[in-house]
């Protein structure tokens, strides 16, 4: 009986120490459109982008971002990301993947500079829409990794 209560303290002990802080660093290494800051590109338009993360301040504990192509936000209806702005990522060293979807058409200025651990980008379109994406200065990170072409948006929170 004793053994029983023993090895029954060391498993709890066990879940609490590693398993539950591993479960909560799992919720923050997924960041979806809803843990980003996005501004409206055009007035009068849906479009927006994409211009970083919320949680700025803890942007090495992401692994994995996708965007989804369309934000539903209570007061102005549904936004179409349609660009990666101007350093959005820049320097979130800790991501190594990212899922872009296919209404991206531009990539700005040093959105992707400094993610060195960026090796995957899922995108949702095909490699002709890729190549037609507008890719300014800065992103020469995106040259050096592995693209998946037509990848459906994660289904992530």
């Amino acid at each position: 009986m004793t053994k029983k209560i023993i090895i029954g303290v060391v498993v709890i002990f066990i879940v609490l120490v590693i398993g539950v802080p591993y479960a909560q660093n799992k919720k923050v290494e997924e960041v979806t459109t809803a843990d980003m800051d996005f501004e409206l590109l055009e007035e009068g338009s849906n479009n927006y982008q994409i211009c970083g993360l919320w949680d700025d301040d803890n942007k090495d504990k992401y692994q994995y971002i996708v965007i989804k192509p369309q934000y539903v936000m209570d007061v102005y209806g549904i936004a179409q990301i349609t660009e990666i702005g101007e350093g959005a990522f820049e320097n979130h060293s800790k991501i190594e993947t990212i899922h872009i979807p296919s209404c991206v058409t531009v990539i700005r200025k040093n959105a992707f500079l400094g993610c060195a651990n960026l090796k995957k980008i899922t995108f949702g379109g095909t490699e002709e829409q890729w190549k037609k994406i507008i890719i300014e200065g800065g992103n020469e990170t995106l040259d050096a990794i592995s693209i998946e072409y037509q990848v459906a948006t994660p289904n992530v929170n």
